[in-house]
């Protein structure tokens, strides 16, 4: 029998368990995709969502430490998810812990980069028309204001931790190779904000492009998955001897 791979999905900005349900369909043997829930959304609706990246790890950090103690695994995160993905890596190397075989990251711009655009300060209407115009969530939700109103909280709390995240450069580069796919229409996205990851990591950095905007990775969901495995697969091949970046 295979022993199961944990593909641990952190969600992005927004989002829930139930945001990557298309993707978990397209789940290969031996994998096991297991989507994480942080508070304010999904199961945990009636807890506060919390508004920084560094106590979001430490909540997942506790959910995922049995798992990653026992089982091999890698982080897949996209936007928000991607940089979640990132601290935890930090955190499970400075701890000696068992790291992730691979980080295979979409729609993020590398972690030092600072952006000048703060989302979580627009005003409503504003702050709406940014989050239709990324996409991923339901056409329905923007028809119901009673949902804007109950959602917006927690979208907006996400939206507060990326703008105020503060990036620490490492004193010693992840000992783990990173994947970073975006959408060759993500307004956000640029060659200069990408090759930035190759600073957080021993390895080569692995870049590719898909067509599509920032949630691409839904457009066709086979493919992701495909490669997604295969990067696993490359990472496995990768010897100490990359080790020159």
């Amino acid at each position: 029998m295979e022993e199961k791979i944990a593909i641990i999905a952190l969600p992005f900005a927004g989002g829930c368990t139930n945001s990557y349900a298309t993707l978990k369909r397209f789940t290969p043997t031996p994998f096991e995709w297991i989507s994480i829930e942080i508070p304010g959304r999904g199961n945990r609706i009636n807890e506060l969502a919390i508004p920084d990246i560094e106590s979001v790890c430490d909540d997942i950090f506790a959910q995922i430490l049995p798992t990653i103690k026992t089982t091999e695994y890698l982080f897949f995160g996209h936007g928000m998810g991607a940089l979640l993905g990132y601290e935890l890596t930090r955190r499970i190397q400075q701890a000696k812990i068992p790291l992730p075989s691979c980080l295979f990251f979409t729609g993020q711009i590398a972690p030092s980069v600072v952006t000048n655009k703060k989302i979580s300060r627009y005003d409503k209407h504003s702050f709406w028309a940014e989050i239709k115009s990324l996409g991923g969530i339901s056409d329905a939700l923007f028809e119901d204001q009673e949902l804007i109103d109950f959602f917006e909280p927690t979208i907006r709390a996400d939206y507060w931790a990326l703008d105020h995240y503060e990036y620490r450069p490492l004193i010693e580069r992840l000992e783990t190779p990173i994947f970073i796919r975006t959408g060759n229409l993500d307004a956000k996205i640029s060659a200069g904000k990408i090759d930035m990851w190759q600073e957080e990591t021993l390895y080569p950095l692995d870049w590719d492009v898909y067509p599509g905007s920032h949630f691409f990775i839904f457009d066709d969901c086979y493919s992701i998955m495909e490669d997604l495995t295969e990067s696993l697969d490359i990472a496995k091949s990768m010897s100490f001897s990359y080790r020159k970046y």
